[in-house]
């Protein structure tokens, strides 16, 4: 068998990466990883364990995938691969439709366990229920939720093979990319997050970050935070958003409802602050803490700083 992970090149694709080779356990065969990006984007990952061949496909970014996914489905089917994963990020759930599509083949999505090469487990209805896939299709395209596999130690260095992808004109194109400022942990790799719920007020937010900063913590949302502005939506946590699995989780002013459950199913302790017990996350939470935000953040800050 011949497997090909795919991924775009940047920072946090050494995470995600040796996620994705710890899920191929039952797959033994000949691991291709192909980094999409520009030049230096393989660079982190040449010492990534479980990849045979390192491929660098050089893009100038940010990566259009309806310019670049024809070109990359003509060359994936010279190869003859028999799986080709992604991670079930924004640019997995992007790019994998379009290379199932072109590629003529059906894919699984949110994939949580493989247990043979052609015997898959994925989540369904936000991650309350677990459904096992077989196929005999080739190639197999699965898109992974990295946050169900712990990463892979590091392995040999290996050298960088390029590739030669063409560009095809769409009616697309990136008018504008503005980065957001990243001062505390990536969300999808932080081993304790902050997640901020409806029932947090602007005024407590400084709160919020004095406790991420004690905790070396990333901080998120529910939905109903983004719907506040309280947080980025680039860092909502739940079925829309990101699927975490952090050591530790804290959940602030958050009723608990399944959309977000389905994004932290897989995190170590859960602790749940809110006035009210009776909430679903209160009662879901390993522990819970009932009381006003503004007297028990500032006491639980003071307790750290100790």
């Amino acid at each position: 068998m011949k497997v090909l992970l795919l991924t775009q090149g940047g920072t946090a694709a050494s995470d995600q990466c040796a996620r994705l080779t710890a899920a191929l356990k039952h797959l033994p065969s000949m691991n291709s990883l192909l980094v999409l990006g520009e030049a230096g984007a393989a660079e982190p990952l040449r010492s990534l364990s479980g990849v045979e061949r390192l491929l660098h496909a050089e893009i100038p970014e940010p990566i259009l995938v309806t310019r670049w996914a024809r070109s990359l489905a003509q060359w994936i089917g010279a190869q003859e691969f028999s799986h080709i994963l992604m991670a079930s990020d924004s640019f997995g759930k992007d790019l994998l439709p379009h290379l199932a599509a072109l590629l003529d083949r059906a894919m699984v999505s949110e994939v949580v366990a493989i247990e043979s090469s052609n015997r898959v487990i994925r989540a369904s209805h936000a991650g309350a229920v677990w459904q096992t896939v077989e196929s005999q299709q080739r190639p197999l395209l699965m898109t992974l939720r990295t946050s169900a596999f712990a990463p892979e130690v590091s392995g040999t260095p290996l050298q960088v093979e390029r590739v030669t992808l063409s560009q095809h004109s769409c009616g697309s194109e990136v008018l504008s990319q503005q980065a957001l400022p990243l001062s505390r942990p990536r969300l999808h790799s932080a081993e304790i997050v902050i997640g901020v719920g409806r029932g947090v007020a602007s005024a407590q937010m400084p709160l919020i970050e004095a406790l991420a900063d004690q905790l070396g913590a990333a901080i998120g949302g529910s939905r109903g935070a983004v719907d506040l502005r309280l947080v980025d939506n680039a860092v909502q946590i739940g079925q829309s958003g990101a699927i975490i699995a952090p050591r530790l989780y804290i959940a602030v002013g958050i009723s608990g409802a399944d959309q977000h459950l389905a994004g932290i199913k897989d995190a170590g302790i859960v602790v749940a602050i809110d006035t009210d017990e009776q909430t679903p996350l209160m009662q879901w939470a390993d522990y819970a803490l009932q009381g006003d935000i503004s007297q028990c953040l500032p006491d639980l800050i003071a307790l750290l700083k100790k």
